[in-house]
């Protein structure tokens, strides 16, 4: 769904997966490293494959008779191969540059400035998040530039908002676990 709120104009599900999975995915960074960032992000990505893989199957096995709207959930979900593709091409190349990118930072850091690591990779990868999506899913059928434009400029005021959640995450993760049990590493 493309939404407009003042003079933006973004598509209102590629804004909102923002909320939570770059912080995660920094938070896991931060206390666990690199490696179990990237499996994160792959198991993510094997997830939502799964899910569009089961939508796009009910899609093709037969409707029951009593059922109602058959067609119409057939006509919006069936719209399912092209999202995906936009998707897997742009939450993957953006979460694995917002996992790399952060961990330089953090090489370059130290474990001081995590809110500039944060920002820096999370805005960076929200920027090629939504040029990459937008034209591959809306190519033809909506404003290309605006909404890149509209959605990055969301994404990156809730990367803002954002930055205390991390701090938050990151003090509960360690608290929880300890710095001193096997599942904490500093590794990276």
């Amino acid at each position: 769904m493309i939404v407009e709120i003042g003079p933006f104009i973004f598509p209102c599900t590629n804004t909102i997966f923002s909320l939570l999975t770059f912080p995660i995915t920094d938070i896991i960074s931060v206390v666990w490293g690199k490696q179990y960032a990237k499996i994160t992000v792959w198991i993510s990505f094997a997830a939502q494959a799964v899910f569009v893989f089961l939508v796009q199957g009910s899609i093709y096995v037969p409707a029951a008779e009593v059922g109602t709207h058959q067609q119409a959930y057939a006509e919006v979900l069936g719209n399912g191969p092209r999202i995906l593709v936009a998707s897997f091409v742009a939450f993957l190349t953006s979460q694995l540059c917002d996992v790399n990118l952060y961990t330089k930072l953090k090489q370059s850091s130290g474990e001081r400035l995590l809110w500039l690591r944060n920002n820096v990779s999370t805005f960076t990868s929200q920027l090629l998040n939504s040029s990459l999506f937008i034209p591959l899913d809306f190519y033809e059928s909506a404003p290309i530039g605006e909404m890149i434009l509209g959605s990055v400029f969301l994404k990156w005021v809730i990367a803002v908002i954002n930055t205390p959640l991390v701090y938050g995450g990151m003090h509960l993760v360690t608290r929880t676990i300890g710095k001193d049990s096997f599942a904490y590493t500093a590794d990276e």
